[in-house]
């Protein structure tokens, strides 16, 4: 065996020699309740979709629905979102500013998490992103919980070739030439521009990759993409359903070793292509939730409070299947007592809804958990005034969007504010 053919079979050798399988399998979840969603029939074969609340590595029916783009759905033609995005409001931008934060739901080495990227600091060189996921464990153990900073240069937004999609623990926190949330400028206008061009993406696309990547280092797979069309991707921002124009590109890349297949959808700006969906082999990404909680924000929620309306609170995120607040909460917990600090005579519940991933009686448990612990952290800041607030759990009961897409599970897992003085 030589060439490319010897070069795979090495690498299929050393995955083998450390016990980790080539084509990695799905975890359980890190509570009761994880497994399929109600209603879907996971048969031999089935995808394995991304997680809502209820588990790691559930899956999705063999039969996908038409237009089915997420995790575990292979990229091909006529790959389109499953909403009417014209209905939806149109977000043309996303502002890269401190407390940006966007959260995807992730397949990589056939396994499923979500993830959370926040912008914590823009300066003058460039900004810095902290990433957290519960990262499944490939031997079925319990999820692990990742954080990694990582700084990206504004040259590097502006020219760096490479798109390095990986975020390690044990990595460096500034790799110098690559982007790390979405294209640099020059390469999505090229693209844009002249109908293709060159891509550069850094990353593990599967088991192999991954473990052949411990002893040599991320590889990069390098090709020409196409622009193929124009498309609309359906988001939350702000936690409104939301769509985002974007530019879908197809290609394949490869590392000398092997050709793999890719499809992306980058947001059609040029300032900040964030990557919205993107699939690579085994990987994938899709974006479920966009977020920069602030002033302008709060003062909506702060007029709507005001009329006895209820809210959905932005920014509020929450570790896989558990009510630990991650960091990126901080920011918008801080907002929100600044808010109401303003209203000491307002009394508010605080709801916890989950999607419907899961048993339903572990749902109402964990969204109690998660009310009870934004209820804390708003009490200690404002100075202890823990009773202007009920905490309640209503689980999958009330939800605002459909639990049969990504994006939708991702506005059901909220918390809500409601004035309790007003009624």
């Amino acid at each position: 065996m030589s060439g490319r053919g010897g070069a795979r079979g090495s690498r299929a050798a050393l995955a083998l020699a450390l016990a980790l399988p080539l084509s990695a399998p799905g975890c359980g979840g890190d509570r009761p309740g994880g497994g399929p969603q109600r209603g879907a029939a996971a048969g031999p074969g089935a995808a394995v979709e991304a997680p809502g609340d209820g588990g790691v590595g559930r899956a999705v029916p063999d039969t996908l629905p038409p237009g089915y783009s997420g995790p575990g759905a292979a990229a091909a033609p006529g790959v389109g979102v499953r909403v009417d995005p014209s209905s939806l409001q149109r977000v043309e931008r996303v502002p890269l500013v401190e407390g940006l934060t966007v959260v995807t739901a992730v397949r990589v080495t056939g396994m499923d998490f979500e993830s959370v990227k926040q912008v914590q600091e823009v300066g003058e060189d460039g900004y810095l992103l902290l990433y957290s996921a519960d990262a499944p464990d490939r031997m079925g153990g319990k999820p692990r919980q990742v954080r990694v900073r990582r700084r990206v240069l504004w040259e590097d937004l502006r020219s760096a070739p490479t798109f390095r999609i990986d975020f390690g623990e044990d990595e460096p926190e500034l790799f110098r030439g690559t982007t790390a949330i979405g294209l640099s400028s020059s390469v999505f206008q090229r693209i844009r521009d002249d109908g293709s061009g060159t891509l550069t993406v850094a990353g593990t696309p599967t088991a192999e990759h991954a473990v052949y990547g411990m002893l040599t280092g991320t590889p990069e797979f390098t090709g020409a993409v196409t622009f193929l069309e124009e498309a609309l991707v359906p988001v939350a921002v702000n936690g409104v359903a939301s769509a985002l124009p974007a530019v879908r590109v197809r290609g394949t890349l490869t590392d000398d070793v092997d050709d793999l297949p890719f499809e992306a959808d980058f947001l059609d700006d040029a300032r900040h292509p964030i990557a919205l969906r993107w699939r690579l082999a085994d990987e994938g990404l899709d974006v479920v939730a966009i977020d920069w909680p602030g002033d302008a924000t709060f003062d909506v929620l702060e007029e709507r409070l005001s009329l006895g309306e209820s809210v959905t609170l932005p920014g509020i995120y929450f570790d896989f299947g558990s009510d630990v607040l991650r960091p990126q909460s901080e920011r918008a917990l801080d907002a929100a007592a600044a808010m109401l600090g303003t209203h000491p005579e307002w009394r508010l519940r605080i709801e916890g809804h989950t999607d419907s991933v899961g048993d339903d009686a572990a749902n109402r448990a964990l969204s109690a958990r998660r009310a009870e612990a934004v209820r804390r952290a708003l009490a200690q800041r404002l100075g202890g005034e823990a009773d202007r607030f009920d905490a309640v759990g209503l689980g999958e009961s009330q939800p605002v969007a459909s639990n049969a897409s990504l994006e939708g599970r991702a506005r059901n897992r909220r918390v809500e504010l409601a004035r309790i003085d007003r009624r």
